[in-house]
């Protein structure tokens, strides 16, 4: 989250000459980011409340973090408050728990096979 409030405080941030490129690597450090945020938000609660259903949890976490990342820039010289971006959090949060199930059921079904037990979540 101090990472994210970092990139946030800045008024300008380095970006290449092409606006495809640009776009993308924009849109795409926002779903990367916030997809790490929720799985690091879900570990954490787990961690005290060992219960899957907490996913959603974790996730209205990383959104309300989005929705005060996206106040907070609104009061930076040079930046601005976007829905498209806040949008773009959530679902990459949405995502990164949902690639997180995903490795989870592989793990579980894999590792046994090969003789590994369980690790935890």
């Amino acid at each position: 989250m101090a990472l994210i409030f970092y990139g946030s405080s800045q008024s300008t941030l380095p970006s290449p000459s092409s606006t495809l490129l640009n776009v993308l690597l924009k849109a795409g450090g926002h779903v990367v980011e916030y997809a790490v945020l929720a799985v690091l938000w879900y570990r954490a609660i787990y961690a005290r409340f060992p219960h899957p259903a907490i996913q959603p949890l974790a996730l209205v976490c990383a959104a309300l973090y989005a929705a005060s990342d996206e106040f907070h820039q609104s009061f930076v010289p040079g930046r601005v408050a976007s829905w498209s971006d806040f949008a773009l959090d959530v679902l990459g949060g949405a995502g990164g728990l949902l690639l997180w199930n995903l490795a989870q059921r592989w793990r579980d079904r894999v590792l046994p096979r090969l003789g590994l037990g369980r690790r935890a979540p």
